[in-house]
């Protein structure tokens, strides 16, 4: 994963653009080609570092589940790899990347409270 990667990463863990052409939103405020954006969005989709772009209108699962936010402190060198274990996890919903002492978030959303212990 490049600087170009974290990024767009970075910019679509805030929010993702409602438009027409969000890559094309996406590229004017990150000032990289529309194309490139495409390209690597799709990279780090096939490389499980995005499992889907959707989104999300009501809670008709949440309402039934039991959910945690988790904050982890991680040396940077092992973030990318780490991440790549959480990703196996389909009660993993998000994976956020901060510049800060808690350096790695991700939100484990479940039915079974038996799975989040």
């Amino acid at each position: 994963m490049d600087e170009i990667d974290k990024k767009i990463l970075r910019k679509i863990q805030e929010s993702f653009p409602v438009s027409p052409d969000p890559y094309l939103d996406l590229s004017m405020e990150l000032h990289i080609d529309r194309d490139i954006i495409v390209k690597k969005i799709l990279n780090l989709s096939e490389m499980g570092y995005i499992k889907r772009i959707v989104p999300r209108f009501g809670n008709k699962f949440y309402s039934n589940s039991i959910g945690a936010l988790i904050g982890a402190s991680v040396e940077e060198d092992s973030i990318e790899s780490l991440a790549e274990i959480l990703n196996r996890y389909g009660e993993i919903t998000h994976i956020y990347m901060r510049d800060n002492e808690y350096n790695l978030w991700f939100t484990f959303v479940t039915v079974d409270e038996n799975k989040l212990k």
